[in-house]
C-alpha cells in the first residue's frame, strides 16, 4: 500500500498547544508511524510540510497536492486535539473523516486500547485535506494537548508506542518490534 504521513501544521502555522505542543509532538508520532508502515511492507511518503511553510492554506495544500500527485492509497495526517485552555482529566482521541470506514475505526480503537478515551470516529467534510485528497484520508487527534490525563498517558507510553499503534491498524497487521 502506498501510504503519504503528515505532521501537522509547521512553526508559522503552530498548531494547539498546552501542557504539550502540538507541532513538537505530532512529528514525533509521524516519524514512528512512517518506520513502522515501512517495516509492515508499505511504500510511505512524508508529506510534511517544510519548516518556511507561511500560511495555513499553503500548510494544508502541500501534504495533500504531494499526496494527490504521488496517487498515494492512504492520507495520514497526524495532530494532537485542543478543547480547553486547561483540563483536568481526560478527554481521548478520535479520527476525523470525510465518511466513516474500516481503517478509520480500527486507528481509533487501537490508540484506546492503550488506554485513551475513544471518541470514536467523527465525520468532519469541511476540512481542507479530508475534502482534497483523491484517495481515502484520516487525521488522527492522538490525544488533547491540555488535558492531564490525556498528556500523563501519552508521556507514560512514548510517541514511538503509539506510531506503532497506528501504523498497525492501518494496514491490519502487527510487528515484533518493541517500541
Amino acid at each position: 500500500m502506498k501510504i503519504a504521513v503528515r505532521g501537522g501544521h509547521c512553526p508559522k502555522v503552530p498548531g494547539a498547544r498546552g501542557i504539550l505542543d502540538e507541532l513538537t509532538e505530532d512529528r514525533k508520532v509521524k516519524d514512528a508511524v512512517i518506520k513502522y508502515l515501512k517495516q509492515l511492507g508499505n511504500e510511505v511518503l512524508d508529506v510534511t510540510p517544510p519548516d518556511s511553510t507561511s500560511t495555513s492554506s499553503v500548510d494544508l495544500a502541500y501534504g495533500v497536492n504531494k499526496a494527490n500527485d504521488w496517487g498515494a492509497d492512504l492520507f495520514v495526517s497526524i495532530h494532537f486535539n485542543k478543547a480547553y485552555n486547561s483540563y483536568n482529566g481526560a478527554i481521548g482521541t478520535e479520527v476525523c473523516v470525510y465518511s466513516t470506514y474500516d481503517i478509520a475505526q480500527r486507528v481509533v480503537d487501537g490508540i484506546s486500547s492503550l488506554g485513551f478515551k475513544n471518541r470514536g470516529q467523527k465525520v468532519r467534510t469541511g476540512l481542507y485535506e479530508l475534502r482534497n485528497t483523491s484517495m481515502k484520508s484520516i487525521i488522527v487527534e492522538t490525544c488533547f494537548v491540555e488535558a492531564t490525563d490525556d498528556v500523563a498517558l501519552y508521556r507514560k507510553l512514548g510517541p514511538d508506542a503509539i506510531g506503532k499503534v497506528i501504523a498497525e491498524a492501518i494496514v491490519n497487521k502487527t510487528t515484533n518490534t518493541i517500541p
